[in-house]
């Protein structure tokens, strides 16, 4: 190729010089005109490439970033969930009927649709089922979960009764080791298994299971953990049991109060795995031991691998919160339209918040002898704290107060000033003592008291020490507690003078009552009177015999 410039030499060459002159200014006009529209040229192709550069890096950038998007929404979208519900009341002939297996796995699956994310489609909730109806769907759920998402959640819930290697379905029986293998079987990432049956325990020690010493568990937020976590109301040989009173089992009760919030121990608006099996341990434990029942300890296994914690409930679905003050305490009910919707006990020094539903609520919360109760409409109002001095106080008798098999824990301590009017060979004696009190009928307490001064007269001080056991019974107001019995005041009396140290062993017999006024449901001030005869022994068997009064005041907390 050759340059305009080069072209036009070339051809003036042959010229007269005049002309050759001539026509090189006009070439040289020509190859200038011809180089700078050239550049133009140049210029203008430039600009039009970097544009077109800068519009496909555009649409480039764009791609990528809804791409990114895309993907990043998709993953939180494309999180399934999927629950297996089971509920059964009835056993074989040799077991029982249960009154609300079935009622628990309705209120299972009414949290997992409020709080848990969970839609009505993703839920299969089987109520009295034949086992050949539970396999009939658990094949369903194997085809469903292989066309799931990798990032899936499969759920499984049981409650009724089990015998020791399988659950029983009226008179049919289904192998532990069944559901296990149903359950590794399923493509989903994680997969939970919450069985409520008496030796539930030994689902973990099923053919397949292994028990892990060990849990590998990463607290950061997003599904990346995967794995098998278990969770059952019992141990391998033990039982699990339900209550009248709070119309559920001990188990599923705490289960429901921990998804609800009261397990939220971090306060972050969810409840993870791990703190739902910490909640629902404390709280079984802690409840079966207030019935005249074996102690219940529920069983867990977890093998999860990855990183972030397994939630199961999330509190900002809920439409309604209710704060749970730290300073009340107590066993606390909540009652929708007469139907009892959530119970769990509460401890002081800690605040607790339930997600519910809208509604009109009553609220009470039972503390030994005490009932507060409160009303809360939550139809147009999305939080509301309770706090004991919202709540309208009033004594219960003992009647209403036991809950059928129950134990009674009235347990109470106190402290208390001492002063004796009469007492052996001293007056006006003064001192301190300490009392214990367990359930309605039984009294204990310890004490020391100094003798102000001597019947005869002598140069020597007087110490009482003593021990007190009383039995008896009382009854209660609004704001009085009285109570009387027999006492027996084992007591052992120091005398010490200038010739030395002498000591009399004795005790007093005789009748004990005592005047409670209550400031509080678990603080009252006492007033307690005792006296009778009081026997001392000497040397050479010699006893002395004289009357003995104490008057005690004091305060006395209540357990």
């Amino acid at each position: 190729m050759y340059s305009p410039t080069k072209l036009a030499v070339d051809q003036t060459s042959t010229h007269p010089p005049t002309q050759r002159k001539q026509m090189s200014h006009t070439n040289s006009f020509s190859t200038y005109a011809c180089d700078k529209s050239g550049s133009q040229r140049t210029i203008q192709t430039g600009k039009r490439a970097f544009t077109w550069v800068l519009i496909m890096l555009t649409c480039v950038l764009c791609v990528l970033t809804s791409s990114s998007s895309v993907d990043a929404s998709s993953h939180k979208q494309t999180i399934q969930r999927y629950a297996l519900l089971i509920g059964h009341n009835r056993g074989d002939r040799y077991l029982p009927g249960l009154r609300f297996a079935q009622d628990d796995a309705k209120k299972v699956a009414r949290v997992l649709r409020q709080l848990g994310g969970y839609k009505s489609n993703q839920i299969k909730l089987m109520l009295s089922p034949s086992v050949q109806q539970v396999r009939i769907t658990m094949k369903h759920i194997r085809h469903l979960f292989r066309r799931a998402h990798r990032n899936s959640i499969f759920l499984f819930y049981y409650s009724g009764h089990a015998r020791k290697q399988h659950f029983q379905l009226g008179n049919d029986t289904l192998p532990f080791a069944e559901v296990r293998r149903f359950a590794r079987s399923l493509s989903a990432r994680v997969r939970i298994m919450l069985i409520d049956s008496c030796y539930s325990g030994r689902i973990l020690r099923a053919k397949g299971a292994k028990r892990l010493r060990s849990i590998r568990w990463r607290p950061i937020d997003d599904l990346r953990t995967r794995g098998v976590a278990i969770l059952t109301s019992s141990e391998a040989n033990g039982r699990s049991y339900e209550s009248d009173t709070i119309k559920s089992s001990l188990f599923t009760s705490s289960l429901l109060a921990g998804l609800r919030g009261a397990a939220d121990k971090n306060k972050d608006q969810r409840v993870s795995f791990g703190e739902i099996h910490q909640y629902v341990y404390q709280q079984t434990l802690s409840r079966s031991s207030r019935h005249n029942v074996e102690v219940q300890r529920p069983s867990h296994q977890l093998n999860l691998r990855g990183q972030g914690p397994l939630y199961i409930s999330f509190l900002r679905r809920a439409p309604s919160h209710m704060v749970f003050a730290h300073a009340l305490k107590g066993h606390i009910f909540l009652y929708r339209q007469g139907q009892l919707v959530q119970d769990f006990y509460k401890s002081p020094g800690k605040s607790v918040e339930i997600g519910v539903n809208k509604g009109v609520y009553q609220v009470n919360v039972r503390l030994h002898k005490w009932l507060g109760q409160q009303t809360i409409d939550m139809r147009t109002q999305t939080r509301t704290n309770i706090t004991p001095k919202k709540l309208s106080w009033q004594h219960v008798t003992n009647k209403h107060h036991t809950q059928k098999g129950e134990r009674q824990h009235s347990a109470h301590w106190g402290v208390v000033f001492q002063y004796n009017p009469l007492s052996q060979m001293t007056f006006n004696n003064m001192g301190i003592g300490l009392l214990l009190g367990s359930g309605h009928w039984l009294r204990a307490g310890i004490g020391y008291r100094f003798g102000l001064a001597n019947a005869l007269a002598l140069d020597y001080q007087t110490h009482h020490i003593s021990f007190k056991l009383a039995v008896g019974t009382g009854f209660s107001t609004r704001q009085l507690g009285l109570w009387g019995g027999l006492h027996l005041e084992p007591l052992l009396l120091l005398r010490q003078g200038p010739s030395g140290i002498f000591w009399n062993a004795g005790f007093v017999a005789g009748l004990t009552g005592n005047l409670d006024y209550y400031f509080r449901p678990d603080l009252s001030f006492r007033l307690a009177l005792s006296g009778g005869p009081q026997f001392v022994f000497f040397d050479q068997n010699i006893v002395r015999i004289a009357p003995a009064l104490n008057v005690s005041i004091g305060v006395i907390w209540m357990l």
